[in-house]
This record gives C-alpha cells, structure tokens and sequence, in this order.
C-alpha cells in the first residue's frame, strides 16, 4: 500500500475533483475582480467632496457629476456677475476667467464670441455695466441648467442710461468633480426694471 495519502483510489477521479476546485477557485476569482472593477469605477461619483467658502457659512458639497444648490448657485452668481458687471478695463480679464470654466467642446465658439464683446467693449470708452441678482426671483434649476434674474444697468460716464430685466441661462456639467459650463444665454423681456416698456 503507497504512504502517498489521495482523495480518491483511483488518479482520474483525483484529477477531476481537481478541476472541479480550480473551476470553482476561477469562478469566486472572477467575481470578486468583476466586483472590484466595478466599485472602483463607481467611486468616482460617490466620493462627496465638503468645502466651507470664505465667504459664505453654507458648505459647497460636490460629488463626481452632481453638486449641492449651495455651489450651483454660488457658481451661477459669479458667472453672471463676472459676464454682466464690468467696464472697458476690466471686461477682458473677466471673460478670460469665465473661459476658464467653460468645456472644451464649447471654447471655441465662447473664446470668438467673449473677444468680440472686448474688442467692442475698447472702442466705448465711457459705457459700463452693473448687473444685480434680483433676490425676489429664486435662481432655478432644472437638472443641469441654472436660470438666473437679474437687472441690469448700462451706465454712459456718471449716468445710468438704461435700466432692464435680463435672465441668464446657463447649461453646465459636473465631471470628475468639475464644473464646466457648457452654454450660456440670456435674454430680455424688452421692458425695464419697473416694469416699463
């Protein structure tokens, strides 16, 4: 009688219980890896990133594609203030900052379209604008657009030569944890800020 202890008497059915355990080994290895990959791509959009701004005592909560109110509307306020409140000096600079934010599928049209609005802005020396968030209006979001009401006023020298509702539209996304802005638009309703025709 051999000293080699086995499973079995006979040497083929040693090996197929042999196989039947690395089938099994390959299958829980299987899973455990198809698992793996999928946390990890997964994790992206449930890390959750807090910042408490400086500036604000409500906290900016940002995931992989998504963002708390609190940022969208932060965010939403410093892209119009910095489209809509500026003079001939500062209007460049400005615009080169929102350029920052906006998705590189879309810079190309608003890095024409911003030094059209310089270029122009040069040649009107005396006229600037102001543009104020209307607090009576909520700013709205509808997945992934923010609609902004402000009132703005062009001012020629030390008068204020025009006053008028505007709302501002802006489509953006979160990826990887980044704001981008993927359109803006805004339009008048073709009345001033009383109301006015």
């Amino acid at each position: 009688m051999s000293t080699k202890e086995k499973g079995f008497i006979q040497d083929e059915s040693n090996v197929f219980a042999e196989n039947r355990m690395l089938k099994l080994g390959f299958f829980v290895i299987a899973i455990v890896t198809f698992w793996n990959g999928w946390t990890v791509h997964n994790l992206e959009d449930n890390l959750r990133t807090a910042v408490l701004p400086p500036f604000s005592d409500k906290e900016w909560v940002i995931t992989g594609s998504d963002a708390n109110d609190t940022y969208l509307a932060d965010m939403g306020l410093y892209i119009v203030q910095q489209l809509g409140t500026w003079n001939p000096g500062s209007v460049r600079e400005q615009l080169n900052q929102i350029l920052k934010l906006v998705h590189p599928d879309s810079y190309p049209k608003y890095r024409d379209q911003f030094k059209e609005i310089s270029d122009r802005a040069g040649r009107y020396a005396s006229v600037s604008f102001a543009v104020q968030w209307d607090p009576g209006q909520a700013i709205e979001r509808k997945e992934n657009t923010l609609s902004i009401h402000a009132v703005r006023r062009r001012i020629t020298g030390d008068t204020i030569s025009r006053t008028e509702p505007v709302e501002y539209v802006i489509h953006f996304s979160i990826e990887a944890g980044r704001f981008w802005i993927r359109e803006i638009s805004e339009s008048t309703g073709g009345r001033d800020a009383n109301g006015q025709a």
